[in-house]
């Protein structure tokens, strides 16, 4: 399996690196170009109005006050009796088509743009041999290329499961990558998933990337967090038993606030406004 079969397979059993291009500029120059066109048949719709309501033609005047004589002019053997319909109907068929790219488009600026890690592994597979072999660049279809700097276009369908706190992202990217370089010896690819904590990662063979399992490496980062959590009362309360200065015991309460709400943006994925509130409590 080699190209667009085997990266399909990659995304398929790896949803994180379901990375696609949002084609942002397209996207609104489309809308842009849509919006333009109803305008000019909205511009044309108020002319046919206008000019239909001072015909000398009795029926042609009956169009804005009965629906029903609107809709029987389709069935006029004259085109100009037809006009004002036609024109509505045309409108409507382009009112769907621009009101289905708005709520498309809504929906895809909502989608989020892909972790930093996740697209470093997948630019890193396409690039290696025993990977993607970097078959996007000789098609000329390569949008993941760092050269091409559409980062900002790009966007994620799935993100990867657990917490997104900078704790956890620091074990499951940058730790995770030296352990498997320095202590596996191995560093082709970004491990994602740990199949046990003291064994070397097992290479799957469709892939061609380490099998490592999220849960653990979630538990990790759960447990080192808790632990961390238990210990900061129990060292302020010891560091501040020993000291016998007011001033003193101020300024270190002061830096123990300071090291607690840092502690909270790294450790968890508190809002400003909880933080304010565990910080004032």
């Amino acid at each position: 399996m080699e190209g667009y079969p085997r990266l399909a397979n990659l995304v398929g059993r790896k949803p994180e690196v379901a990375i696609f291009r949002r084609f942002g500029a397209l996207n609104v120059e489309n809308l842009l170009f849509l919006q333009a066109e109803l305008v000019t048949l909205e511009q044309e719709l108020k002319e046919i109005v206008e000019e239909d309501k001072h015909s000398d033609d009795p029926a042609r005047k009956e169009f804005s006050t009965s629906w029903y004589a609107l809709h029987e002019s389709r069935m006029s053997k004259s085109r100009r009796v037809r006009l004002q319909w036609e024109k509505r109907v045309e409108i409507r068929k382009k009112l769907n088509e621009y009101n289905n790219a708005i709520l498309l488009t809504t929906r895809l600026y909502r989608l989020e743009r892909p972790d930093k890690d996740d697209l470093s592994l997948l630019r890193a597979w396409l690039q290696d041999p025993k990977g993607g072999n970097d078959f996007l660049s000789a098609d000329g279809m390569n949008v993941y290329d760092e050269e091409a700097d559409i980062k900002d276009d790009l966007f994620s369908l799935a993100s990867r499961p657990g917490e997104k706190d900078a704790f956890t992202r620091w074990i499951t990217g940058p730790l995770l990558n030296w352990v498997n370089e320095k202590v596996f010896g191995e560093g082709s690819f970004l491990p994602t998933r740990l199949t046990h904590p003291f064994a070397p990662p097992q290479i799957d063979p469709a892939t061609s990337l380490y099998d490592y399992n999220d849960t653990h490496l979630q538990r990790l980062a759960a447990s080192l967090t808790t632990i961390l959590a238990s210990l900061f009362p129990i060292a302020s309360t010891i560091v501040l038993y020993f000291i016998q200065s007011t001033l003193v015991r101020l300024g270190v309460v002061v830096a123990f606030i300071g090291v607690f709400g840092v502690a909270l943006m790294a450790f968890t994925q508190a809002t400003r406004i909880e933080v304010f509130e565990a910080l004032a409590a």
